[in-house]
């Protein structure tokens, strides 16, 4: 079997090699759809269908390569020679295929879900518990009178990080039976007719987005029913889209910017001088504070110090008041008692025939050679000496008063010269405060500048491109049909996008008088004439569609509406209770 297959690969590479050297090259356009399907309760299941086109005839041996794939069974309209998927890649490929232009080769795979949609509906009650199966689901909502629709939009972790999708949101529902009141964000369109209204969003989804509609129920169908339909979800996956959004964005962004500040390099280079200015004086001014505030600590230590002074000398002073006191006190004892000694010395001296004679009386003899007078005389002298003594050290006791008034008028200026000090001190601090702010605003500005022209360079110099959106490119880029054995093949990938498919919603508003009424198998009267309200129901049903879709056909919505009355009607016609 091996040398079988080997044997015809061998040979279709030989064909192909063969054919290819005269053939043109024949051109094959690519169209990927991945299909998520989303049911509340169970997680998301994607499919894959790739669609390849073919310009001309030709047997060609090919390999299809697609990203974001599950190695799984591959459904083909023809079966690939063999599969493999290397490096999360796979890779599909035919051997000898005959392409024709009138016809598609078309496989679809198991894929990754790469756009995540959570659908919950709440009424005015609360949370609404749906019930799904074969592509709908229910929930009863018993008198409600509007219902909120939230989705919730989340990338995959399989795309890299910080890759934006362009995702469209499109929703139509018919008026008579449900009305929009409320967006969480007003839709990019809204269209409204008779029969329709249509509204939709186009977003750039990175990380998560929600978004939610408030409809009022105006009407239910004949079962108490009313059908939601659900939004229309699809998603781009081609970033050549982005890519040239960010191209054209960069040329008016660098077009406006020269039309503002003209040259750009010069503009760059007086930008860069601008801020390097701008650090230079806020050094400069950083410095200056420094400064300042060490000439505010050396007022503040000459202040310090001229206060103590001030205070030693006033405590010397009152010393000195306190010795002064005592020393005035002292000689003016003294200058009492000496002007009490001349008193007497004139008296005696006035007085000396009488002291003589008192003497002589007292048979008292002075030494020889001691003349009472002349001795008076001298004691007289000696005192008038003590007085002039004394009259020095009062006016040398006046003279230090005076000292001392200076000193305290010396004790004023040190205090006073201190407490400008201590002002001076505050005044340069603050200065220095201004200066070190002043110098902070000019680094913050400077930093403002930096930023600014680190921006402009990037886009004046560098990719605008994010990294991360680079590699998404290239990871889309890789998918494509790649020839065998060298022959000639041209491959065009049209579009890769995401369709979401999220389930018709049936709400249980009221029960239908339909069901409240008895039936009797034994009564064929009564069984005729409850045969007959279905039937009846349903003409009326027929009627009201065909003049409601004279001018387009139903949704889906109505679809089933007709499908379950014929249900109800096979089983009222089997004897069944409805």
């Amino acid at each position: 079997m091996r040398k079988a297959l080997a044997l015809a690969l061998t040979t279709a590479l030989l064909l192909g090699l063969l054919g290819g050297a005269a053939a043109q090259p024949i051109t094959v356009r690519k169209s990927i759809l991945r299909t998520t399907s989303v049911s509340p309760g169970s997680g998301p299941s994607t499919s894959i269908t790739v669609t390849l086109f073919f310009d001309s005839e030709g047997t060609v041996n090919f390999t299809d390569v697609l990203a974001y794939a599950l190695c799984g069974e591959i459904a083909a309209t023809t079966p690939p020679s063999y599969v493999a998927c290397p490096q999360g890649r796979l890779r599909a490929s035919w051997l000898g295929y005959n392409a024709s232009p009138g016809e598609a080769l078309k496989y679809t795979v198991p894929g990754l879900t790469l756009l995540n949609v959570d659908a919950q509906l709440s009424t005015e009650e609360g949370p609404l518990n749906l019930t799904c199966e074969d592509g709908y689901c229910r929930a009863v909502a018993l008198g409600a009178r509007q219902v909120n629709y939230t989705l919730r939009l989340s990338l995959s972790d399989a795309l890299p990080e910080a890759v934006q999708l362009p995702v469209s949101v499109s929703w139509s529902v018919d008026p008579i039976y449900l009305y929009p009141i409320a967006f969480s964000e007003s839709p990019q369109s809204l269209r409204e007719s008779g029969t329709e209204i249509s509204f939709q969003w186009t977003v750039f989804v990175n990380g998560s987005y929600t978004l939610s509609v408030v409809f009022e129920i105006r009407g239910e169908n004949p079962w108490g029913e009313v059908v939601l339909p659900p939004p229309v979800v699809t998603a781009s996956l081609d970033p050549r889209l982005q890519l040239s959004l960010m191209d054209r964005f960069r040329s008016f962004a660098l077009a406006a910017l020269e039309k503002s500040v003209g040259n750009l390099s010069e503009f760059k280079s007086n930008v860069t001088r601008l801020r390097d200015t701008l650090y230079n004086l806020s050094k400069g001014f950083d410095e200056q504070s420094k400064m300042l505030e060490s000439a505010a600590g050396l007022a503040d230590n000459a202040a310090n110090a001229m206060r103590a002074a001030a205070a030693q000398l006033s405590s010397t002073i009152q010393l000195l008041d306190e010795a002064e006191g005592r020393l005035r006190a002292e000689l003016e004892k003294a200058s009492a008692l000496l002007a009490e000694a001349r008193r007497l010395s004139e008296t005696a001296l006035n007085n000396t025939a009488e002291l003589e004679e008192v003497l002589e009386s007292l048979n008292a003899t002075l030494p020889e050679g001691v003349d009472l007078a002349e001795l008076l005389t001298r004691s007289r002298q000696l005192l008038q000496e003590l007085s002039k003594e004394l009259a020095s050290y009062q006016e040398l006791l006046q003279r230090y008063a005076a000292a001392k008034g200076h000193a305290r008028e010396a004790t004023g200026y040190l205090v006073y010269a201190s407490s400008q000090l201590s002002l001076l001190a505050s005044t340069l601090r603050a200065a220095a405060d201004g200066m070190r702010e002043l110098s902070r605003g000019l680094r913050s500005a400077a930093d403002l500048v930096d930023s600014f022209l680190a921006k402009m360079t990037s886009l004046i110099d560098s990719s605008p491109y994010p990294e991360s959106l680079l590699e998404f490119n290239r990871t889309i880029a890789s998918q494509v049909v790649e020839p065998i054995g060298g022959g000639q093949l041209r491959s065009e990938l049209m579009s890769d996008a995401i369709y979401v498919s999220l389930p018709l919603v049936k709400l249980k508003r009221s029960e239908p008088q339909v069901a409240s009424l008895p039936v009797n198998p034994a009564a064929p009267q009564q069984h005729a004439t409850l045969l007959l309200l279905p039937f009846t129901a349903s003409v009326l049903l027929v009627f009201a569609i065909a003049r409601r879709n004279s001018r387009r056909s139903r949704s889906a919505a109505l679809i089933s509406e007709i499908r379950l009355l014929r249900e109800r009607l096979t089983r009222l016609e089997g004897g069944g209770s409805v």
